[in-house]
């Protein structure tokens, strides 16, 4: 994603886990900060950094002072307004709709402000209109498709460039692939050889993402920690939160330690605290661990700053028994949010808006048809999570034997070998 200067093109390094969490993103969904974007002076220390849950693990490598995050954040939002302009006197400029839609993707994904999605996937539609045949434009809505889970269309883009220029461009490929949850191994192969090659900030985090695909949590662990540690040499606090937000991911969705992903997401929201959907995860692992009322507070905070409908579904959630109104008010409000949402972006938030109408937006058939539509444009073991927990709540037994018919047999989350013993007597399956 990007740092905090006007004049900086973000280079990109796959969101690869972005997907994995299923948010839009740039929705890596995707892409991940990197040394090469733009700068910002550095400020006085961030606050004090979690605790670490147990010995030897380290929440928060990076010895070093960034940029507050009010800083950062004040100097993307004047840098996408400055690019804006730039863009509106040279619609047609590659360089410019490049950087215009990096920044935008980055805003989206940290923020929640998606309708800076409706403007990336704009940009790039305009861009490859006005040069069809160039192989640049092509990548770049490849790029904006991924950010909205459409990605059988980023893959066709892609196939398209190579047909122009022979290049295969492992990179982006990879990233649509681990977002699906199709050819792990393979990806984990490609991005291997790219390490070997020379380790950068983009192919560690990259090769991260792939080893955490498949299984290898402490692996991944320390090639996240490495990228930060070994290849990260700018002061702006978005890649440092990035990291930590994904190793969080990792450590409590993927391998099931609730105790490490509450270090890792309160150490991303103490470097970046508007980073909406860091905020969300701890508060969901908040109220698991009977904090309702940092939970409640924290995601109070958020409503009103984002157009993200989440903060909003859980807190009405949260508040149900305590609350009534406020949480019919909430629950209304996401839902008109989500119903615009799927409009703009089909795709981009079927998860998420499966999760809701299980919950709050009482509608469980909904949320499996929701779920089962996810399942035909990716079958992560997230994926695969939601649609069991959207059968089970919609009492539909043919669709949650047909969901677990479907899980891997290799490379199964935590979760989802949990979420199918608990189907195994109904279905029989298990992988």
């Amino acid at each position: 994603m990007h740092k905090a200067m006007i004049t900086a093109a973000v280079a990109a390094v796959a969101l690869t886990v972005a997907c994995q969490t299923s948010k839009p993103a740039p929705p890596a969904a995707q892409k991940a900060p990197t040394p090469q974007a733009a700068k910002a002076a550095p400020a006085k220390a961030a606050p004090k950094a979690a605790p670490k849950p147990s010995k030897g693990f380290n929440a928060s490598p990076l010895e070093r002072k960034l940029t507050t995050s009010e800083l950062a954040v004040r100097n993307l939002n004047s840098a996408i307004k400055a690019r804006q302009r730039a863009y509106e006197a040279a619609p047609e400029s590659i360089t410019i709709s490049q950087t215009l839609v990096d920044m935008l993707l980055t805003r989206s994904q940290f923020m929640g402000t998606f309708k800076d999605l409706d403007q990336a996937l704009e940009v790039s539609q305009k861009l490859l209109k006005a040069h069809p045949k160039d192989t640049r434009a092509l990548e770049l809505r490849a790029q904006t498709y991924q950010a909205v889970h459409r990605f059988a269309d980023a893959l066709a883009d892609l196939k398209a460039a190579n047909a122009i220029d022979g290049k295969e461009r492992h990179h982006a490929i990879t990233n649509v692939w681990l977002a699906q949850g199709d050819k792990l191994q393979q990806v984990l192969d490609i991005r291997q050889r790219a390490f070997d090659k020379g380790p950068t900030f983009q192919n560690t985090t990259a090769l991260a993402a792939a080893l955490a695909a498949v299984g290898r949590y402490k692996d991944a662990d320390k090639h996240w920690v490495a990228a930060l540690t070994d290849h990260y040499r700018d002061v702006s606090p978005f890649a440092v939160a990035y990291v930590a937000f994904q190793r969080g991911v990792m450590w409590a969705e993927q391998a099931g330690d609730a105790d490490k992903g509450i270090a890792l997401y309160t150490e991303a929201v103490r470097i970046l605290p508007g980073y909406v959907v860091a905020n969300v995860h701890l508060a969901e692992l908040e109220s698991e661990a009977n904090k309702l009322p940092q939970a409640k507070e924290r995601l109070a905070a958020l409503i009103d700053k984002t157009q993200d409908p989440e903060p909003g579904g859980l807190l009405s959630e949260l508040l149900a028994k305590t609350d009534p109104e406020r949480a019919k008010t909430l629950a209304e409000r996401s839902k008109s949010i989500y119903e615009d949402l799927f409009k703009r972006h089909p795709y981009a938030f079927l998860d998420h808006g499966s999760e809701f109408f299980m919950g709050p937006g009482e509608d469980p058939k909904r949320a499996l048809k929701l779920a089962q539509t996810n399942l035909t444009i990716r079958h992560n073991s997230r994926a695969l999570e939601i649609g069991l927990d959207a059968a089970e709540a919609a009492s539909n037994k043919e669709a949650l034997c047909a969901i677990a018919a479907m899980a891997p047999k290799t490379h199964p989350t935590t979760g989802l070998k949990e979420s199918l013993k608990k189907v195994e007597g109904q279905c029989k399956a298990n992988p």
